[in-house]
């Protein structure tokens, strides 16, 4: 079960700036389910006219490092064209900040280290435990969400593996979620999966503001339809909490 906490210092890269805090917001956005407005092949947030795109890396990030709350700003100031997010963006009127993600397709290895060296600091009270089994099938995949002790994430994708528990992880495992490169770009395989675990944190662990639990999933090709599908139907078993 881990507990609340927050970083210890400032952390920054070229993107982004990560501040300590008493909650989990981007852009000034709350980060939980309520606040995503697209999932498919990324995760957007949005509300009171603020918006931030590709969050899912970032968070993964924060959570796979043992950060649970934390205020997320994002730096990039000019248009990168090459890029759908940043596309997006300019087409709907918002600043090249509000994009979170890095252009590698990774959680990012530096955002990982930047992180573990600034280190964390443990909040009062605690996050709340995955009390409900949620199971959701569609054309994106499966998914099941259990109960259990500690956090824990299995993928499996065209006859490969893979497999988290995040409290016995080794930093050789973590950093080979951090470096990992998505399957958007790259299809899945045994380079990949590690991927979706990462994003698995971020989606439900993050967002859900959950502590322990157990995710399997086997994905397709838009699988943040599955993670954010299943956390609201955790939100709405657990009353909204």
């Amino acid at each position: 079960m881990l507990p609340r906490t927050t970083v210890a210092g400032e952390v920054e890269v070229e993107y982004l700036h990560i501040s300590p805090a008493e909650g989990l917001s981007i852009n000034g956005i709350d980060a939980k389910v309520e606040n995503v407005v697209r999932a498919d092949t990324r995760v957007d947030l949005a509300s009171g006219g603020r918006k931030a795109y590709l969050v899912e890396h970032a968070l993964g990030c924060l959570y796979l490092a043992g950060v649970t709350c934390a205020s997320v700003r994002g730096l990039s100031r000019s248009y990168d064209l090459s890029r759908r997010s940043f596309r997006d963006a300019l087409r709907e009127g918002h600043p090249p900040a509000a994009v979170l993600g890095n252009a590698s397709g990774t959680l990012d290895e530096k955002l990982y280290l930047a992180l573990l060296k600034a280190g964390i600091r443990r909040l009062p009270g605690g996050l709340r435990r995955v009390e409900h089994e949620v199971a959701l099938s569609m054309r994106e995949g499966e998914i099941r969400v259990l109960p259990s002790e500690s956090v824990e994430v299995y993928v499996a994708a065209e006859g490969e593996e893979f497999e988290l528990v995040l409290e016995e992880a080794s930093e050789e495992e973590k950093l080979r979620i951090a470096r990992a490169p998505t399957p958007y770009l790259r299809g899945y395989s045994a380079e990949t999966l590690p991927h979706v675990a990462g994003d698995v944190l971020g989606d439900i662990f993050a967002l859900g503001g959950f502590g322990s639990g157990r995710v399997e999933i086997f994905p397709q090709r838009r699988y943040h339809r599955l993670t954010t599908g299943a956390l609201r139907r955790l939100s709405f078993l657990s009353g909204g909490d």
